[in-house]
Formats: C-alpha cells, sequence, structure tokens
C-alpha cells in the first residue's frame, strides 16, 4: 500500500497520473484508504491507496480527472440539453411482421420488420419488456414518452425491438433532416421569383 500526501482532496473514481522515473502511470482511484486500512470516499490529506506498478518515495501525482466535478457539470448540463418526446405504437401478432410506428419532432415514421413473429411458447413479449428496449435512447435527441401495446401472444426477440428503435430514431432524424432542407428550397425558391421594380 502506498501513502499519498495531498494538497487538495482526492476522491473514489478520481483518475491519476503518477510521474515514476520519468514514466507515467495512470490509474482510476477505484479504492481509496485511509491510515487504519478503511476504506474511504475522500481524502483532505494523506489517503493510500494498492497498486501493482512500483513506485518511489518523491513521486509526484496529479489529478488528471476530478470525479466530483465531471458529475456535477454532467448534472448541470443536463439542463441545458433538451430531449424531444417519442411515442410509439407496437403492432406485434404471430405469423405477422413487427409493425410500430413512431412519432417525434412532430413527424411520423412507420418501422416494417422483416421477419415473420411467432407465437410465444412460454414467455410473451410483455409492455415491460417493449418499454425497456425503447428506453435506450441515451443517444439520441429521444426521450420515450409513451407506449402502446397490445399483448397477443407474440414472441418479438430483443434484438428486433433494438433494431426496431435505432431504424425509427434514425428515420425521424433523416425526415427532420429533409422537411428542413425543403423548407430551405423553397426560401431560395421565392427568392428566386421575386422581381424587382
Amino acid at each position: 500500500m502506498y501513502e499519498i500526501k495531498l494538497t487538495r482532496t482526492l476522491n473514489q473514481n478520481d483518475i491519476i497520473r503518477i510521474n515514476h522515473n520519468n514514466e507515467d502511470v495512470v490509474l482510476t482511484v477505484a479504492k481509496l484508504y485511509n491510515k487504519d486500512g478503511d476504506l474511504i470516499n475522500k481524502a483532505d490529506d494523506v489517503c493510500y491507496i494498492k497498486i501493482k506498478e512500483r513506485l518511489s518515495k518523491g513521486d509526484l501525482v496529479y489529478i488528471t480527472k476530478d470525479y466530483s466535478y465531471y458529475k456535477a457539470l454532467e448534472a448541470s448540463m443536463e439542463k441545458e440539453f433538451k430531449r424531444f418526446s417519442l411515442d410509439v405504437k407496437v403492432y406485434a401478432y404471430p405469423d405477422s411482421k413487427l409493425i410500430i410506428e413512431g412519432s417525434g419532432l412532430g413527424l411520423n415514421y412507420l418501422y416494417e420488420g422483416e421477419e415473420i413473429l411467432s407465437e410465444a411458447i412460454n414467455n410473451p413479449t410483455t409492455k415491460e419488456q417493449v418499454i425497456k428496449q425503447f428506453s435506450r435512447l441515451n443517444d439520441s435527441i429521444f426521450e420515450l414518452q409513451s407506449v402502446e401495446f397490445e399483448e397477443c401472444n407474440a414472441f418479438i426477440p430483443a434484438k428486433l425491438l433494438n433494431a426496431a428503435r435505432r431504424d425509427i430514431v434514425q428515420g425521424l432524424y433523416e425526415l427532420k433532416l429533409n422537411s428542413q432542407k425543403k423548407r430551405t428550397k423553397d426560401v431560395k425558391r421565392k427568392r428566386k421569383n421575386k422581381l424587382c421594380p
């Protein structure tokens, strides 16, 4: 276990860089200990860490990522980023294709799967399972607002729901972009046709 004397607070999950013989050891502080060997979340003046690498007395330690600062920054950014509602209506019947209507950004997109759904042998797909798959929208501008789904003893594999979600999100993006391009073309066309006295 290595002792680190601090000039500022070190938190659990901070990323540190230790300069040892002109080589850097970079690590995330997953476990932080006090002098009694108890796990702690943060330290202000002295703390202890366990690592595999060999270090020397006097090696310099730098905090390269302050975990609590980034969490506070992330929390404040959530208010800055507006997510748009996504509503879906799922039509899933045995021996039929999966059809989902997606609505968002004031537009509608119809998804039709290529595979024929089978009847569930034991566990038909539930509304909760559909919500779980469609809630995975973190990398998009959408948040799931509502899901309409009538359970009809069909089995929908999670991979199909995930593919449908991605397709619907991409389809709504493209529809929105195309509507913006059309609006821009209309404005340009109107300007060209305008007569000047």
